[in-house]
């Protein structure tokens, strides 16, 4: 008699290059979050000149923080993750950099410094667990 484990569904995506570029990506993501804490306090500090670098890092976080979703959706879409809140939360934080951006330009101060500690704590928790959730995964 043979007996059949139920494996989960999969959509050919490769389940160990997903989560690489997952982990890359999402530290990505964390690193140019800081960066824009690296310029946003200088130009809260003193007013610096750095305006332009702080927008250009905005935009570069847009593009890290889409990549990162769409890797975070494709490694659950291989089937070797069942969780799919990594990938939501990577995409709010995608969607949110545009409203930070905003805030940046126009809307109060108040607001864009809590926005800025959402982004990075969220970016953060996605970048631990897809290294956390990585034990046992590099072997399928």
């Amino acid at each position: 008699m043979t007996t059949h484990t139920a494996r989960p569904a999969s959509s050919g995506v490769p389940a160990v290059p997903a989560l690489r570029a997952s982990q890359v990506l999402s530290i990505l993501t964390v690193l140019v979050i800081l960066s824009l804490g690296v310029t946003g306090g200088q130009l809260v500090g003193s007013g610096g000149n750095v305006i332009d670098i702080h927008g250009a890092t905005a935009i570069v976080l847009h593009v890290v923080a889409g990549l990162a979703a769409i890797a975070l959706f494709a490694y659950r879409a291989s089937g070797a993750n069942r969780s799919t809140w990594p990938a939501v939360l990577m995409a709010l934080v995608f969607a949110y950099s545009f409203y930070q951006a905003w805030l940046g330009s126009h809307g109060p101060i108040s607001l864009h410094v809590p926005g800025a500690l959402f982004l990075t704590g969220a970016s953060a928790v996605v970048a631990a667990w897809t290294f956390l959730h990585d034990r046992g995964t590099s072997a399928r």
